[in-house]
């Protein structure tokens, strides 16, 4: 495969990846407007990936405009994970 072909298709899969996760927006934007329980049971799944949260908090830190709520509350959720993974050892 030359490195045209493989750029091509890794444009597609992020093409693809993109629409997914538009379309899953979608979803969870509705079901949680409709449903604050399952809104927050999303985040929390979401949020139990290590990479994922990390990256969440670095961007509520760093972006501007967010508040100082937002910011405790993940600060709260770290706080919380780590708690919990002291616990396990």
């Amino acid at each position: 495969m030359t490195d045209k072909e493989l750029l091509d298709k890794l444009d597609q899969l992020s093409m693809r990846i993109n629409t997914l996760a538009d379309m899953q927006l979608l979803v969870m934007e509705e079901m949680g407007s409709r449903n604050p329980r399952f809104q927050m049971k999303a985040i929390a799944a979401i949020l139990s990936y290590d990479e994922i949260r990390n990256d969440f908090t670095e961007f509520i830190n760093t972006e501007e405009g967010i508040s100082d709520k937002m910011k405790v509350f993940m600060q709260d959720i770290n706080e919380m994970i780590l708690d919990k993974k002291r616990k396990e050892e």
